[in-house]
């Protein structure tokens, strides 16, 4: 196996020499406090239901049904739960959803997709 390049590396003063990275995607710049409500809502969901039970597959119909309960929640001042938290979490099991279906991993049905003839 060989280490991908861009073909565009940088020298640093220690002599080291780097790919430049220009067009990979930048994870360093998601928020660390969102990583952290992220995970702490998934730490829950899975002490509730099991570990990665959502990998599983969940319709997205489902997720985003949840995901307007709890946006309206965020709306009215609800501090109940975490909604924010809850939003991001099943935004990210659509997105999941989305890119397994892509791969057939996980069944079409999965994903949701009205039909309002354009």
């Amino acid at each position: 196996m060989e280490i991908k390049s861009s073909g565009k590396e940088e020298s640093f003063a220690t002599g080291a020499v780097r790919d430049k990275g220009e067009d990979k995607n930048s994870l360093e710049l998601i928020s660390p406090f969102f990583e952290n409500r992220l995970g702490n809502w998934l730490t829950k969901g899975a002490q509730r239901y099991a570990r990665r039970n959502w990998e599983k597959g969940i319709p997205n119909e489902r997720c985003l049904a949840s995901l307007m309960r709890h946006l309206n929640a965020y709306r009215i001042g609800k501090k109940d739960e975490d909604h924010l938290a809850a939003l991001a979490c099943n935004v990210m099991f659509m997105l999941h959803n989305e890119e397994m279906i892509k791969r057939d991993v996980l069944p079409e049905e999965l994903g949701f997709y009205p039909d309002y003839g354009e």
